[in-house]
């Protein structure tokens, strides 16, 4: 029995190793804003409808008491890495995966082929410790174009100045907005989950150490 105790208390310490050792990730946040339902809609009774925003980014990156920039479009030394999600009520949604899965116009002939621009840029103040705070902006724009021309599109934008603020979206023929009442941003730690490999491992080790020490008896 003692052998078996020596065993678990192996995989408790190998399991708390893999977790500890886990890349400085600890630091991602998830920013959530949830905007209110538009008072102006574009066609009537289209539905309930409003913008919704979520990004992950590491707080560490950003700058304190500044002004954080992210920006899929950045290729500098500078950029800050983030993922996000934009998205209009049930209707759309449009995510870190599909910016990067389909580059901008990507071995397309615009003579024969439809393509896209896309853009997908998130402001926003910050604090002595690098939160968000204060004054923000973010903007997401997805227009296709083909013969003849543009084909449509999906943009989204929504920004808060002091007491001012507005969000607005058009999409694909659908258009709304709402003006001086803002939604809410949320902010929570981003989840890390613990390497498969460290489990896989632990467990082996575990098993392999229960069995041996069962065929002793």
């Amino acid at each position: 029995m003692n052998s078996i105790v020596r065993y678990l208390a192996l995989t408790t310490a190998i399991l708390a190793s893999v977790g500890s050792s886990t890349p400085a990730t600890a630091a991602l946040v998830q920013y959530t804003y949830t905007g209110n339902t538009f008072t102006d809609i574009y066609p009537p009774g289209f539905g309930d409808i409003g913008l919704n925003i979520s990004f992950i980014v590491e707080e560490s990156l950003l700058p304190k008491n500044g002004r954080a920039v992210l920006d899929v479009d950045d290729y500098s030394s500078g950029r800050v890495p983030f993922t996000f999600s934009f998205g209009l009520g049930q209707y759309y949604k449009i995510d870190t995966a599909e910016f990067y899965a389909n580059p901008n116009n990507a071995g397309v002939d615009p003579h024969f082929q439809t393509y896209f621009d896309r853009s997908a840029r998130i402001e926003f103040d910050t604090d002595a410790e690098g939160h968000f705070s204060g004054n923000w902006s973010a903007v997401l724009n997805k227009h296709e174009y083909g013969r003849p021309g543009l084909l449509g599109g999906v943009s989204i934008s929504s920004s808060a100045y002091s007491f001012s603020s507005v969000d607005s979206a058009e999409f694909y023929g659908v258009s709304g907005s709402v003006t001086g009442n803002p939604g809410t941003w949320v902010r929570q730690l981003a989840p890390v989950p613990l390497p498969v490999s460290g489990f896989l491992f632990s467990f082996a080790i575990a098993g392999l150490g229960l069995r041996k020490c069962f065929n002793r008896q």
